[in-house]
């Protein structure tokens, strides 16, 4: 919602005793600038969550990550692509991606590469402790096109229950 015509504005002038007032131009103003306050609090809470299913999403094994993560990248899948990466991870991604935002992230990925192999991968998953670290240096993500050797080593963790999937909690180099 915006200013409105000016017609609005200018019909709340009135003329008394030969002085020009104003009888609701400041609270038009006022008006305009709470509606512009709850627009920006509703962006804030869409963008929360948007995060937070995000979080939601994940794998049934950790060794099914890898993979994921590029079957989403071929199909160009924001919700499951971004949904498989924790906030640490996403943050990496996006930054590998020059990209603003993860959505943002998965379209400069996908430009570089349309449909990357994510199947019979190299890339052994050995579990340390509560944690899965995922060798994806010998597949197409650690190639200069995608994540890079920067990104080539995945830590995977599994999230709590109800929903007990899998998700890339950060990256680390090859």
């Amino acid at each position: 919602m915006g200013w409105g015509p000016p017609s609005m504005v200018v019909s709340d002038f009135s003329l008394r005793g030969g002085a020009l007032r104003a009888n609701g131009a400041v609270s038009g103003v006022g008006f305009a600038f709470s509606t512009y306050q709850t627009q920006e609090a509703q962006r804030a809470q869409d963008a929360a969550e948007n995060a937070q299913s995000y979080s939601l999403q994940g794998e049934r094994t950790p060794e099914r990550v890898v993979g994921a993560l590029l079957e989403n990248i071929a199909q160009d899948d924001v919700p499951a692509f971004c949904g498989l990466l924790d906030v640490p991870a996403r943050s990496d991604v996006v930054r590998a991606a020059g990209a603003a935002d993860c959505p943002g992230a998965l379209a400069a990925l996908r430009s570089r590469t349309s449909n990357p192999q994510y199947q019979h991968l190299d890339a052994p998953t050995v579990q340390n402790g509560s944690v899965w670290l995922t060798d994806a240096c010998r597949t197409a993500w650690a190639t200069p096109a995608l994540g890079g050797q920067a990104l080539g080593r995945i830590e995977v963790r599994k999230s709590a229950p109800p929903g007990g999937t899998y998700f890339i909690s950060r990256f680390l180099p090859c």
